[in-house]
This record gives C-alpha cells, sequence and structure tokens, in this order.
C-alpha cells in the first residue's frame, strides 16, 4: 500500500506569513522608506537576500536605501517589459554582486496582495 511506505510527517505545513517573519524566515522590508515609496504591497525577502543586502551594505560603498532602490528599480523594470505576471525573475546589483532574484505576488495570512523577494540559484 502507498500510503503505508509515507514516514511518519506532514506533507506539507501551512505556515503563516507573520511567522515566517518572526522565525526570521523572511524579512520585512516594507519597514524601510524606500520600500514603501516604490511598492503598494507589503514586500519581504527570504534571508538570502537578506544576507546579500546586509553583505553588500557592509562591505561596499552603496548605502542601503541605494541598495534597496536599485532592487526595486530592477523589478519594477523587469514588471514593466513582462507586463502583468505574477512571479518576475531579473537582476539586481547588491553591492558588488549581480543577484538572480524572483519576485512573486501572492497572499498574504488575511488574503491581502503581498510581496515575496527570493534568491534564484544560477543554472
Amino acid at each position: 500500500m502507498i500510503m503505508s511506505n509515507l514516514p511518519d510527517q506532514p506533507i506539507f505545513s501551512l505556515r503563516s506569513r507573520s511567522d515566517a517573519i518572526a522565525d526570521g524566515e523572511l524579512i520585512d522590508l516594507t519597514r524601510y522608506e524606500p520600500i514603501r515609496e516604490n511598492w503598494k504591497y507589503p514586500l519581504a525577502c527570504d534571508a538570502t537576500v537578506w544576507n546579500c543586502i546586509e553583505t553588500a551594505y557592509c562591505e561596499s560603498t552603496d548605502n542601503l536605501t541605494e541598495i534597496l532602490n536599485n532592487i526595486s528599480e530592477r523589478a519594477q523594470h523587469k514588471i514593466a517589459i513582462s507586463g502583468s505576471a505574477d512571479i518576475v525573475k531579473f537582476y539586481a546589483k547588491v553591492g558588488e554582486y549581480f543577484l538572480r532574484l524572483k519576485l512573486e505576488l501572492g497572499t498574504g495570512d488575511e488574503h491581502e496582495p503581498v510581496l515575496t523577494l527570493t534568491y534564484v540559484e544560477n543554472k
């Protein structure tokens, strides 16, 4: 029987966005003014993207506002040329590095629109 071979752990978990932010899995970027100025919906990034942003901030001459504005400009440019896609992949300069990022429009805990920025590995 197929079901008897499955592990005794849930196949998937339902995790709220606010829990992911509280646990540090997602970082709420909406607390920063450049993000609030550039985006209509709340924006969070994964820990990998945030670590890249922090590293760039510490190691380069770019300040946090410049880094967040650059990411926003590159994402908005890709959205403009892609049309009304719910997911866009793009490159952004973060400090001395060019990162491949994915911006996804989804729903939050209360079914409100939210944006999530994640790192995409180059293959």
